[in-house]
C-alpha cells in the first residue's frame, strides 16, 4: 500500500468535490491538494450521455445563473464565454386530463404577483380557484418550527393548488412529495414570508414590487454539462488526482487525518468529504460513529432518466414547449418530460427528436421492477395521451440513478447543524444534501468550504 501526504484531501469528484478543489487552489496555490474519486469518471451526477450521434443529459441539463460563486467559476475557467441559452419556450403541466401552460406570477408554485394567468390556465377547477382566493382571508398560518411545503401550500390555498401545482413543480425537482420537503431549507423567503404575514399572496406580490432584481435565468453548453465538469478538471493540473479507488476508512493520528483507500494510505490536514451522505456515513462509521448515525439520517430517492429518440416525423407536439410536468393527479409513472429538440441548440437535428423522461418518487417505486424495455414502452404509452406519437422511439437509453436525490424533510436543518456542529477541526462536508440541491448551490457550498479552510491556514499561518 502506498503512503501519500496532503495539506488537504477532498473525496468526491462530483461538482462539489472539483469546485472545492479549484477555488481551493485558488485561494492558496502553496497547498499541496489531493482529490480522491472512487469511481472511473468524474461529475458525479453530471454526466452527458451519447445516443447514437445525438446528445442528451443523464442528470441535471441546466444550471441557474446568477449565483456569484458559479459566476466566479465560469468567469475564472473561460466557460462564461461559451455557455448557451435554452429556447423561449414554455413548460407544462399535465393536470386535468390534458397539458396546460404553467402561469405566469408564480413563486415556486404558490400564487404572487399575477392572478389571472393562473384563472385562465385551465390547470386549476373554478372551485379551487375559489379556495385559492381564500389566502386573503384566513388568519395567520401557525407554524411552529418548521412545515412541509406541501401543508403549507394546502393551508393557504386549498388542496387543488397544492396537488396540480405546487407537488409537479417542487416535487417533480425534489422527486418527493412536497409534504415532506422543509419549507424553510427549501424555500427559507417563503418561510418568512408565512412566519411574519397573514396572506401570503399580499406578502409575495409586496416582496416583489421591492425586489427588482431580475432572473438571470439558466444555461448549459453546446457539449452538454459534462464538458463543464471536464474543464475543471484541466484546470486542476496542480492537484494531485486519484481515481477508481474509493475510501474505506478515515481516522485521526496526531491531530492528522489518515484516509484508506483499496490502493493508498493518505495522511492530511484537512479533509473535504464531497460525496453523498450515505457514504460519509460510511466512511467515519468506525472513528466518528455520532456523527455517522446523524448523516444515516438523510434519506435519497432513486430516480431514473430515460432517453428517447423519435423519427422527427412521429413525434408530433401539439405546441413549441420544453416539456412538461406531471401532477400526481393523474396517476402516472412519468413524473416530467423534456423535449430536448425543443429546448436546447445541441439537441436539434433534421432526423430526430429528443425526449428524457423521468420517474420515481417515494410512493412509486415501480420502475425499480420493470426491465429497460418495459419501461420505455410504458412511458412512450403515457406519451402517446398527450402527444400525437405515430412511431416507436429509434433509440432509447435508461440510467437508473439509485439514492440520488437528498429529502430536505422537515427537521433537514436541525440534522445539518447537528453534524455540523459535531465535526472535528479540519474536517468539512460539502454536497447537495446539506445546503441546497442544484449544481450553483453546490458549487457555493463548495466555494464556502474553501473559504473557511483558507481562512484556517492563514489563521495559523499568522499565529
Amino acid at each position: 500500500m502506498r503512503k501519500l501526504y496532503s495539506d488537504v484531501v477532498i473525496i468526491g469528484g462530483g461538482i462539489s468535490g472539483l469546485s472545492a478543489a479549484y477555488f481551493l487552489h485558488d485561494f492558496r496555490k502553496d497547498l499541496k491538494i489531493t482529490l480522491v474519486e472512487g469511481t472511473d469518471r468524474f461529475g458525479g451526477k453530471i454526466r452527458t450521455e451519447p445516443l447514437g450521434e445525438l446528445v442528451g443529459e443523464a442528470g441535471p441539463d441546466t444550471f441557474a445563473l446568477g449565483y456569484p460563486a458559479m459566476s466566479t467559476l465560469l468567469e475564472k475557467t473561460g466557460l462564461e464565454k461559451e455557455i448557451i441559452r435554452p429556447f423561449p419556450n414554455k413548460a407544462y403541466i399535465w393536470t386535468r386530463g390534458g397539458l396546460h401552460p404553467i402561469p405566469e406570477g408564480l413563486v415556486m408554485g404558490f400564487p404572487s404577483t399575477k392572478v389571472g394567468p393562473l384563472i385562465n390556465s385551465g390547470i386549476l377547477s373554478f372551485s379551487d380557484l375559489i379556495r385559492c382566493s381564500f389566502d386573503i382571508i384566513l388568519p395567520k398560518t401557525k407554524i411552529d418550527g418548521d412545515i412541509g411545503i406541501g401543508e403549507l401550500a394546502e393551508k393557504r390555498f386549498g388542496r387543488g393548488l397544492k396537488e396540480s401545482i405546487v407537488d409537479p413543480l417542487i416535487g417533480g425537482i425534489m422527486a418527493c412529495s412536497s409534504d415532506r420537503l422543509s419549507t424553510k431549507e427549501v424555500m427559507p423567503a417563503l418561510f418568512k414570508a408565512a412566519q411574519e404575514n397573514r396572506s401570503l399572496i399580499l406578502a409575495m406580490r409586496n416582496s416583489t414590487k421591492n425586489n427588482k432584481t431580475k432572473r438571470a435565468g439558466s444555461a448549459s453548453f453546446m457539449k452538454g454539462l459534462s464538458y463543464m465538469t471536464d474543464k475543471i478538471v484541466k484546470e486542476l493540473e496542480d492537484v494531485e488526482i486519484i481515481k477508481g479507488e474509493k475510501v474505506t476508512g478515515l481516522a485521526m493520528n496526531d491531530g492528522q487525518f489518515i484516509l484508506e483507500t483499496e490502493k493508498s494510505e493518505i495522511e492530511g490536514k484537512s479533509v473535504v468529504l464531497a460525496v453523498p451522505s450515505f457514504s460519509s456515513a460510511k466512511i467515519l462509521e468506525s472513528n466518528f460513529p455520532e456523527i455517522s448515525a446523524k448523516l444515516s439520517g438523510i434519506t435519497y430517492t432513486s430516480v431514473a432518466i430515460v432517453l428517447l429518440a423519435y423519427r422527427k416525423e412521429d413525434f408530433n407536439p401539439p405546441f413549441s414547449s420544453s416539456g412538461f410536468l406531471v401532477s400526481p393527479r393523474e396517476g402516472k409513472l412519468m413524473t416530467a418530460s423534456t423535449w430536448l429538440t425543443m429546448k436546447w441548440e445541441y439537441a436539434k437535428s433534421d432526423d430526430y427528436f429528443l425526449v428524457r423522461c423521468f420517474v420515481g418518487t417515494p410512493d412509486d417505486v415501480r420502475w425499480e421492477d420493470m426491465t429497460d424495455e418495459e419501461l420505455t414502452g410504458k412511458l412512450n404509452s403515457e406519451l402517446s395521451e398527450v402527444v400525437h406519437i405515430t412511431g416507436n422511439p429509434v433509440k432509447a437509453k435508461v440510467i437508473r440513478w439509485f439514492n440520488a436525490l437528498p429529502q430536505y424533510k422537515v427537521g433537514h436543518f436541525d440534522i445539518v447543524k447537528e453534524v455540523e456542529s459535531r465535526l472535528p477541526v479540519g474536517l468539512y462536508l460539502t454536497g447537495a444534501a446539506y445546503h441546497g440541491v442544484g449544481i450553483p448551490a453546490c458549487v457555493t457550498d463548495a466555494f464556502n468550504v474553501a473559504k473557511k479552510i483558507s481562512e484556517k491556514i492563514q489563521e495559523k499561518d499568522s499565529n
